[in-house]
């Protein structure tokens, strides 16, 4: 090889060198291109990994919470179940074009609809057609049903009704329905929610109670009738022992004045045969006969006449004075006519003792222990008819001891004025004290008695504002007191003297 031609050979390879030397430059570069490439995908493809395992993550807890969710749901629902389950009443939920889509156990032990047929009920199929007429009449839009139409338009039902059964024959039972509206939570109207209450055992007992009641009020007007009838027996029995105490006060009255009505016909007697002498020898003094006139006087003894003239005639005024004075006490004693007064409890015991003493010689067995006057403010008739009472009582209880002694003290405190009849009988049973003032109640042996009396004198001392009180003597017998307000005077005596 000649030289030019190795020289043009060496050129040619050197060039070739550095052509291929910047190939491989530029291949260097391509391959570092693509390496960075790569790896800024790898990159993407990590961060994207990444956020893919965030999504799955965030997915896997979501659907976690779902379950759980759906977990407290099923349990909530049928918790709700089972509370629905557990009512006494029918439950029916209907939706808004009136088909049913839940009810609870007592709606498929009423009537005998089962679940599978849910389905296919209309709400419209369980109400009768009076019912269904009823209320279509007072529905402006219609819905597909009648019942949920009128829910959805007064927002309320409440009817009394029998409801057919899945054979299509009314319920026996009446039921009381109630219905209202339900809503979604974003307030949509979802359907209606139907109550049904049997009532017929409570109509059944508003029945048997307005029976009841037409007894009861059949029984009133008898016992009613009753009553009245009891009113005037006791009146009458009232108007008995008024009777009675009227003919013993009577007999006191015949008694008191027997005597001065005797004196004064006695002397109404003397004072007619002296007013015959007195005319008689009054003619002969107009006669002028002075000698006959002498024979006359001695005769007729008019000077022992006129002597006793004056006195004759002032012992039938002090008579005639003391029977005023009994037709007074007697006037006063009325119940009907007197008035309540300041009287004083000893002049009201004096009177008393007098009247029970008219028919019987008591007086030695009854003993007053009283020195000072008591005023009380009070009905003096009705206050003696009260201590006749209680006297006659308390003789009565001891006519059969050894030495019969009846006791009346009185007496006063700041206030009240107090009087006690006492006596020495047998005393009371305790059973007899609860009701011994009770009215028809009596210890006395049948006729003796009628069992008005201290339920009269308990009435009478109530009205004068006091108390009537009875209890054993520990030595034997019994006592009855009784308590009475003081007279104004009386008290403001009491507060002077205390």
């Amino acid at each position: 090889m000649t030289m030019p031609s190795r020289k043009l050979t060496a050129r040619n390879e050197k060039q070739n060198s550095l052509s291929t030397n910047a190939e491989n430059e530029q291949l260097r570069k391509e391959i570092d291109a693509l390496y960075a490439a790569a790896e800024a995908r790898e990159q993407q493809l990590l961060a994207a990994t990444h956020a893919m395992d965030d999504i799955l993550l965030e997915v896997e807890s979501q659907r976690n919470a779902l379950k759980k969710k759906n977990k407290q749901l099923l349990e909530l629902n049928a918790y709700i179940r089972s509370i629905n389950d557990a009512m006494n009443s029918v439950l029916i939920v209907v939706g808004i074009d009136g088909q049913v889509t839940q009810a609870n156990r007592v709606f498929s032990q009423d009537l005998r609809w089962t679940e599978e047929e849910l389905p296919q009920l209309h709400v419209d199929m369980l109400f009768q057609r009076e019912t269904l007429s009823s209320m279509s009449k007072a529905v402006h839009q219609y819905h597909g049903s009648v019942v949920v139409s009128y829910i959805t338009q007064f927002s309320h039902l409440e009817i009394e009704t029998a409801l057919y059964k899945s054979n299509g024959k009314p319920t026996q039972a009446i039921y009381l329905v109630k219905g209202e509206r339900f809503y979604s939570h974003q307030g949509k109207l979802q359907g209606i929610l139907l109550t049904a209450t049997d009532i017929s055992e409570l109509r059944d007992r508003e029945i048997a109670l307005q029976q009841s009641q037409q007894t009861l009020e059949s029984r009133n007007s008898e016992l009613a009738e009753t009553l009245e009838q009891l009113k005037a027996s006791q009146q009458q029995l009232v108007q008995a022992e008024k009777l009675a105490s009227l003919g013993q006060l009577v007999a006191g009255v015949a008694h008191e004045i027997n005597n001065p009505i005797s004196f004064i016909i006695g002397n109404a007697h003397v004072l007619k045969r002296n007013a015959e002498r007195l005319q008689t020898y009054l003619q002969a003094v107009h006669a002028n006969d002075e000698q006959d006139l002498s024979d006359l006087r001695d005769s007729l003894r008019i000077d022992a006449v006129t002597k006793d003239l004056k006195p004759t005639v002032e012992d039938v005024l002090e008579a005639a004075g003391r029977v005023g004075g009994i037709v007074e006490a007697l006037r006063d004693s009325s119940a009907e006519q007197a008035k309540k007064s300041s009287v004083d409890l000893r002049d009201i015991v004096a009177l008393s003792v007098k009247w029970v003493s008219a028919n019987y010689d008591y007086r030695q067995t009854i003993q007053i222990d009283s020195s000072n006057s008591v005023m009380v403010w009070g009905h003096k008739g009705q206050l003696v008819q009260v201590i006749v009472n209680l006297l006659n009582n308390a003789l009565h209880a001891c006519r059969n001891a050894e030495q019969p002694n009846v006791r009346i003290g009185i007496g006063q405190n700041k206030s009240q004025a107090w009087l006690c009849v006492s006596d020495n009988g047998t005393g009371l049973e305790e059973s007899t004290i609860s009701k011994i003032f009770d009215p028809f109640f009596t210890t006395k042996e049948v006729g003796e008695g009628s069992g008005l009396g201290l339920a009269i004198s308990y009435r009478i001392i109530s009205e004068h504002e006091g108390e009537l009180n009875v209890e054993n003597i520990a030595e034997g017998g019994a006592k009855f007191t009784v308590l009475l307000p003081l007279s104004t005077e009386q008290q403001s005596v009491q507060t002077e003297n205390p």
